[in-house]
């Protein structure tokens, strides 16, 4: 995370401690490179027209999937 606060990330919320479905603002971008987050999750935090990049790497799964909210 600290590497995101150099590159100038703002908000940074950790998935192991931090309960998602909580979160009230909305986010142009919200990536789950861990492949813990629910979809419904992930575009509730969405603000109009935000990016959900869902990436799963667990073995034998390379996947990657993108939802934009409404």
């Amino acid at each position: 995370m600290e590497r995101a606060r150099l590159l100038g990330v703002q908000t940074i919320f950790d998935y192991r401690t931090t309960d998602l479905s909580e979160i009230r603002e909305g986010f142009d971008v919200v990536y789950d490179t861990a492949a813990t987050m629910t979809i419904a999750i992930g575009l509730g935090l969405l603000r109009e027209k935000g990016i959900f990049l869902d990436l799963n790497p667990s073995p034998g799964n390379s996947s990657a999937r993108c939802s934009i909210g409404d």
